[in-house]
């Protein structure tokens, strides 16, 4: 009986390593790019998320309201009235916690999305003009009078994937 030989050994336990090492490689390669495939995916939902929830409610408005107390009306919180019943009308107010980068809807105290790094509002009148805040930082009752359009810019990152969204609606 012929069996294998030393040298025959050796040459098959070469070629397997060699192919397995290519093999983990490539397995490598795959799996990182399915990790980043999942951040993208995770960052596209997230501000698909966002900008159906801020639209619904935007549509629902009856107009812009003054955001809680305590609550920054400048580049980070957008606060809509929604008709709710007469004795309590709904504010729902959008607002980012900067610390935990999360965009929350403060009505039902929900995150709309993880991962905010910038979310700014621009607020403008019926000719396009920027209505800007008084010294505190807040819009007076007159500017929110004048508010026809919101422009809401946001910007989510996942791992290494990042996306940006800017979205212009109309106020009743």
């Amino acid at each position: 009986m012929h069996g294998f030989t030393l040298v025959e050994l050796l040459l098959a336990a070469s070629l397997a390593g060699v192919v397995l090492t290519a093999a983990w490689s490539w397995l490598w390669t795959v799996a990182a790019s399915a990790h980043r495939s999942g951040e993208a995916a995770e960052v596209t939902s997230s501000l698909a998320f966002a900008r159906r929830q801020l639209l619904r409610d935007a549509h629902l408005a009856v107009g812009l309201a003054a955001p809680a107390a305590g609550a920054d009306c400048g580049a980070h919180a957008l606060a809509l009235h929604l008709p709710g019943t007469p004795t309590a009308p709904e504010i729902v107010q959008y607002a980012v916690n900067a610390s935990r980068q999360t965009l929350w809807r403060k009505t039902s105290s929900s995150y709309v999305a993880e991962g905010v790094t910038r979310f700014d509002v621009a607020y403008l009148d019926a000719e396009g003009d920027e209505v800007s805040p008084g010294s505190d930082g807040r819009l007076s009752a007159a500017a929110i009078a004048l508010v026809r359009v919101v422009r809401v810019s946001v910007e989510i990152a996942s791992g290494s994937a990042a996306g940006a969204a800017t979205w212009t609606i109309g106020l009743p």
